[in-house]
């Protein structure tokens, strides 16, 4: 293969120059002031800043080569989102700041493929494999403990954005549980061998679950998902033969459940698996003529508000 050398063209000016280019710390008050030259810019994400508001006033932002970019007429065209953080976060920080930059850049602006959670992970070595799952599975391991997942929501998934600091940082917490304990990247290891389970939900949901249910009791939740993964079920009221009929009629019929919806019969199954006991509404009936009927949990509405079941916890 070979490779053509080019020479830069002489009469093409740079986008800007290294004398437009300055280390600021912008406070909050200097923040207000520079997005009062928001004049033209994408579309405005609340979700997002409000996430990079809780990095920064929790210390987890770092500095990097992301600029606040100003045009050669002195609007903003790059860093609203990091602006409003800081007014949001009401905590100052040290960004580069760019200035005269050619109004036609910002069309190749945020162009390139954002860095995942997972990228974060492997990049910094401190997950060695199965990164995605380690990743989504602390995401979700983040919105439970803020107890956004405890409520079944047909329609959403979460509450706010997890940024890739927090799911790192919730990581390191991790990884400083002594040998022996469970840990998320354990209970992915553990998760990704059971192949019947992950057909009928993702290895993040299977390993959260497992991660939230063997930290209760760890052996009872590995027969819950081992028996669950060899199809191996004591009669139909088996509460895990029920989770099976549940989430395979689900994946039969192309059904879009929720995370929340997924570990709501999961835990319901656990807890009735673990009491010795059967369900006392069964998740899939049978009906004559052989049609199917599967269970959702209620939404019970008060004076025009919905009010969501809580997940049950575990017993």
């Amino acid at each position: 293969m070979s490779i053509a050398m080019t020479s830069p063209p002489s009469a093409a000016p740079p986008s800007f120059t290294a004398a437009d280019i300055t280390l600021e710390w912008i406070d909050p008050a200097l923040a207000e002031t520079y997005l009062g030259k928001n004049i033209s810019n994408r579309h405005l994400r609340p979700g997002h800043y409000m996430a990079l508001a809780g990095d920064m006033a929790a210390g987890r932002w770092q500095q990097s080569h992301m600029s606040i970019a100003f045009d050669t007429n002195g609007n903003l065209i790059d860093g609203q989102h990091r602006l409003y953080g800081v007014v949001a976060a009401d905590v100052g920080q040290w960004f580069v700041v760019i200035r005269n930059v050619h109004k036609s850049v910002q069309e190749v602006i945020d162009a390139g493929a954002a860095r995942s959670a997972a990228d974060a992970l492997k990049l910094s070595n401190r997950v060695d494999k199965n990164h995605p799952a380690v990743a989504a599975g602390a995401r979700i391991a983040i919105l439970w403990g803020e107890g956004h997942h405890r409520l079944v929501r047909p329609s959403v998934n979460g509450a706010r954005k997890v940024t890739n600091s927090e799911i790192t940082a919730w990581v390191d917490e991790q990884l400083k549980i002594p040998a022996g304990g469970l840990t998320m990247m354990g209970a992915v290891a553990e998760a990704v061998k059971w192949s019947s389970v992950n057909s009928l939900m993702s290895l993040s949901v299977t390993s959260f679950a497992f991660f939230l249910l063997g930290d209760v009791d760890y052996n009872a939740a590995l027969d819950f998902f081992t028996n669950l993964d060899d199809l191996n079920f004591n009669g139909n009221d088996d509460p895990i033969k029920q989770l099976y009929l549940r989430l395979n009629n689900a994946k039969a019929k192309k059904e879009s459940l929720r995370i929340s919806q997924v570990l709501w019969f999961v835990i319901t199954a656990w807890n009735a698996f673990r009491a010795g006991e059967e369900l006392d509404r069964p998740f899939v009936k049978v009906l004559s003529g052989g049609s199917v009927k599967s269970y959702h949990p209620k939404v019970v509405v008060k004076g025009g508000v919905k009010i969501y079941p809580l997940v049950p916890d575990p017993v």
